[in-house]
């Protein structure tokens, strides 16, 4: 990553990034015509350039007359990167407190291709995601204006498809890339295939995630894998349990003990949906041995529920009354015949990311007996039935948002304490208070007006894994953390 500073600008929030892939070179004698470079380029649109060393190398070949001259200067700007890695970030000097950073990203291919980024930043359609190409070369550049402590992961689609003036996202999901040019990886380690990790950036004064990094140091906990048929679900799907390290011991006393009046020692636990996601991309089991080894939360269980499907993840987590009776009466029972886990709802965590907060918020609102706290990331408290894009059926625009929030509203209180968190990225754009940041403020709004024990947190950054895998701990510590700072 290439970081330059100070560059008098005035500041507008807002977004850019340059990110850069790798396609092969163009020379000279493979350019139709370079004089449109010169002749298209003016001071006015040099001075449109937020990127301070975009500007000088776009400026720099664009006074060059010889084509060598020019062709050196590409090929030294594409080794500079390839050294020192991008994207380029560059901060602004300006008389705002808060510190902004313009971040260019770059992508290397001739005129024949139309990169894209593919990013947790809330856009309004291709034209916020879309690269510009400069003229004659095989360069394209992104640049997004971001705040100091900004994290995000990203990855860029070297050929978007565009209809009607929308890119078809399913394309651009299997399409994308990670950055090569980036030094900064984060492997998913459920699409091992060539370029499927994701390039990040995590600008100057990004939020520590101590516990995300394996620590050869520490005992380890296991993983273990059931095939669960169920009857009140009417499925088949994956459940991951992640036990600490010392639970076989703990699950022996357990059996041997379980008709005796002995004390067993039965072990705090957290429901999360979206198993395959806190697994690989979160890193759920680094997590919990490097938490459980610090000291700052107890030895507890982890049930980590998968998504058959698609189409049963948008149906079973939407505030689903089925799904959700089946989680209370049938699943939380067969995780107890299995495991030595507590039956005190203060011990017991529910929640996930996006859809999983919404469904954590809503057992706990439909069960209070069995969870007592709910764990949610970017809970997606924006759904109602009418509003929700995979019922199209049932689609009405007009319609009022926040389902859940208004059963809060209409519920007497309930012995239930909540995390709550939400990236500042993850807005509304147009301005009708549903995105989820928004509904999130919201949501915490009406349980603190209802006395409900909240703890609610911004970061800086999106709708990514990226980010959740830190606040993870920082939901873990309040709700059940041995010695609380953050409560």
């Amino acid at each position: 990553m290439i970081i330059v500073c100070k560059i008098r600008h005035q500041v507008i929030l807002g977004v850019v990034v340059l990110f850069v892939g790798i396609m092969p070179s163009v020379t000279g004698a493979q350019m139709a015509s370079r004089s449109s470079l010169s002749s298209s380029s003016s001071s006015s649109s040099f001075a449109e350039i937020k990127s301070e060393k975009m500007r000088h190398v776009i400026e720099s070949i664009s006074s060059e007359k010889s084509y060598s001259s020019r062709d050196s200067i590409i090929a030294s700007f594409w080794k500079e990167l390839e050294t020192d890695g991008s994207p380029i970030v560059e901060r602004i000097d300006s008389d705002n407190s808060t510190k902004f950073y313009n971040v260019t990203f770059v992508w290397r291919g001739d005129s024949t291709y139309n990169p894209h980024m593919w990013w947790p930043i809330r856009d309004e359609g291709p034209k916020d995601t879309e690269f510009v190409h400069v003229p004659d070369t095989d360069i394209w550049y992104k640049t997004v204006t971001l705040p100091a402590g900004a994290r995000i992961s990203y990855q860029i689609v070297p050929n978007t498809l565009v209809v009607d003036g929308k890119a078809v996202r399913r394309k651009m999901l299997t399409d994308a890339k990670g950055d090569p040019l980036n030094k900064n990886r984060w492997m998913d380690s459920s699409r091992i295939k060539e370029g499927s990790y994701y390039s990040t950036v995590e600008l100057p004064g990004a939020t520590p995630q101590p516990y995300v990094r394996t620590d050869s140091s520490v005992f380890v906990g296991q993983l273990t894998t059931h095939n669960y048929k169920s009857k009140a679900w009417k499925n088949t799907r994956r459940i991951t349990v992640y036990a600490p390290h010392g639970y076989e011991s703990a699950k022996s006393d357990s059996r041997m003990n379980r008709d005796d009046s002995v004390d067993v020692k039965k072990y705090p636990v957290l429901v999360l949906f979206d198993e395959d996601f806190y697994i690989y991309r979160a890193g759920i089991k680094t997590i919990m041995d490097n938490m459980i080894a610090a000291r700052v939360i107890p030895p507890m269980i982890v049930v980590l529920i998968a998504n058959p499907s698609a189409a049963s993840r948008a149906a079973e987590l939407t505030c689903n009354p089925d799904f959700t009776e089946g989680l209370a009466k049938e699943f939380m029972p067969w995780v107890r015949d299995n495991y030595p886990i507590t039956d005190d709802p203060d011990k017991t965590l529910i929640g996930g990311a996006s859809y999983g907060g919404l469904a954590g918020a809503y057992a706990a609102l439909k069960y209070p007996a069995v969870f007592g706290k709910v764990l949610s990331q970017s809970g997606s408290f924006w759904w109602s039935p009418t509003r929700n894009i995979h019922t199209p059926e049932l689609y009405n625009e007009f319609s009022e948002s926040e389902w859940l929030i208004k059963e809060y509203v209409k519920s007497p209180k309930k012995p239930i304490e909540f995390y709550l968190d939400a990236g500042i990225f993850e807005i509304s754009l147009t301005n009708d208070g549903g995105g989820i940041l928004d509904t999130n403020r919201h949501m915490r709004d009406v349980l603190q007006a209802k006395g409900y024990k909240v703890t609610h947190k911004e970061f800086i950054g999106g709708h990514d894994f990226f980010s959740w895998r830190g606040t993870l701990s920082d939901g873990l510590i309040v709700l059940l953390g041995v010695d609380s700072g953050l409560k």
